[in-house]
């Protein structure tokens, strides 16, 4: 059955945009369920990657650009979000990126502990999913100029595990991973 103009008025443009000119995130996220969530509500309108642990977010930051990185600060392994966010901003890369910081820290000190660590948005969990949309886009907005086009330094090549930090031993090395291998 041929589209017919009223189903593609019905619908959002995004499911019409190829996804390779979506703003790209990357979703760092230990928690399956929690995951998911956000990766089902994101892709509605980004293209998104997503790592379990800030080692392996770690890796897969210097092989593909992205234009804001969502972050849990409780992750497993060796680093902490906060220690992923600090490394990630200390490069030539990702200087400029925004940074969100998802956490169950909800007290009004932690909010202004994580914005003087660096990290640009702050988010508490729960959230309401309009407010974690208003987040990203800021996030988004914030690492991109009014052309559409990221603003960071073009990929610079980085050691391929980070210093101090060993990724897990349990887990197997993971190939890229987005909302297919959900």
């Amino acid at each position: 059955m041929p589209l017919t103009d009223s189903y593609a008025c019905t619908h959002a443009m995004h499911e019409f945009t190829p996804p390779s000119t979506l703003p790209r995130l990357l979703l760092v996220e230990d928690h399956d369920m929690t995951r998911r969530l956000q990766m089902r509500f994101l892709s509605r309108t980004y293209a998104v990657d997503f790592a379990s642990s800030a080692e392996e977010a770690w890796l897969m930051a210097f092989q593909r650009l992205y234009v804001a990185f969502v972050v849990d600060l409780n992750l497993e392994g060796q680093m902490s979000g906060t220690e992923l966010m600090q490394r990630l901003k200390s490069t030539l890369q990702y200087r400029q990126t925004a940074m969100i910081a998802t956490t169950g820290y909800a007290r009004p000190e932690d909010r202004e502990m994580l914005l003087r660590a660096g990290f640009d948005v702050y988010l508490p969990k729960p959230f309401r999913f309009q407010d974690f949309a208003a987040a990203v886009r800021h996030a988004v907005l914030m690492s991109m100029n009014g052309d559409g086009q990221a603003h960071i330094a073009p990929p610079v090549p980085q050691p391929a595990v980070p210093p101090q930090a060993a990724p897990p031993a349990a887990r197997p090395p993971q190939s890229w991973r987005n909302l297919g291998d959900l």
